[in-house]
């Protein structure tokens, strides 16, 4: 009986899913965490800062109507954050399901499905190697900063090829400063390997500049620059990237799925700051979550080869 209710809840009822092996199941997220993690996580309880419980937990207030809910974690609902699975399967999962799926949800009006299914898809094509941006800089600061590797209306296309190296390493925010410290190298595209990191959602490392990207879906887009220069400030320290320049990006879908509404000033010397949408590559189809290939890129790429 035990067997057959993990069965069910894994497959959802599905005749085709309910046999099918159940070794690859959501389980393997506590593989990531420490025995006080998993012991947090089993008996609802808080845990102690930094051993990767909140990466894999959201806690929801069970009536919004009760005031008193407001006040005793009690009456809180922790549920597992729909990002660590997302996480766990882009390694295993073809990338035409993500953008099956993202084909189904742009019909739809569930935002934060959408947001996390196309952050899951762009991180997928990195790994798969089929990820090219479009990149172009609307950073509208006044000041002249030589440092800045783009400047206002700037344009470059970023890709990450099979010349890159593709990681996911942080199981909680000590080990992913660990490796931004010290393992962070050129040709290099790195995503933590929990749900919630400070600051960026990737890190792309390419001709000796530093790409920190922010996957959204929103039109609007403000930075926490205090919570980002923590972040920012351990990459400088790394010795493998130093002389290097700073970009960072917002990666959304292309207009008229996502408009962007601001332009945005960087408060931090020697960082341009641009929007990047992906390119539909090679069998991904047609979706509105990404652009068709534009001549100048068909263009660099015959000159380049």
């Amino acid at each position: 009986m035990g067997s057959f209710k993990e069965r069910y809840a894994f497959s959802g009822g599905s005749l085709r899913e309910f046999l099918g092996w159940t070794e690859d199941q959501p389980k393997e997220a506590a593989l990531h965490m420490s025995d006080v993690a998993i012991l947090a996580f089993e008996t609802g309880n808080d845990a102690a800062p930094n051993i990767g419980i909140d990466s894999i937990r959201r806690a929801y207030i069970d009536d919004i109507d009760k005031y008193a809910h407001y006040l005793d974690r009690s009456f809180c609902r922790r549920i597992v954050d729909a990002r660590v699975a997302q996480r766990y399967l882009m390694k295993k999962t073809r990338l035409g399901f993500f953008v099956d799926m993202l084909r189904w949800v742009e019909m739809t009006k569930y935002g934060s499905l959408y947001g996390w299914l196309y952050e899951a898809t762009i991180h997928k094509l990195a790994f798969d190697c089929k990820l090219v941006l479009r990149l172009q800089c609307y950073d509208v600061s006044k000041k002249r900063d030589p440092k800045k590797p783009l400047k206002h209306n700037d344009t470059r296309f970023l890709e990450v090829s099979s010349h890159c190296e593709v990681v996911s390493v942080g199981s909680n925010t000590e080990s992913c400063i660990e490796f931004l410290e010290t393992s962070l190298t050129d040709n290099m595209y790195w995503t933590p390997d929990f749900a919630l990191f400070p600051g960026f959602d990737a890190v792309l490392v390419r001709n000796k500049i530093v790409f920190y990207l922010q996957v959204t879906v929103r039109p609007t887009h403000p930075i926490n620059w205090g919570t980002f220069m923590k972040s920012h400030d351990v990459v400088k320290r790394n010795p493998n990237l130093v002389g290097f320049q700073y970009v960072f990006a917002f990666v959304t879908p292309p207009p008229p799925k996502v408009v962007w509404e601001c332009k945005i000033t960087s408060d931090i010397n020697g960082l341009s700051v641009c929007f990047a949408y992906a390119l539909r590559t090679g069998g991904m189809g047609i979706s509105a979550s990404f652009a068709a290939v534009p001549p100048e890129y068909v263009a660099e790429q015959e000159l380049n080869h």
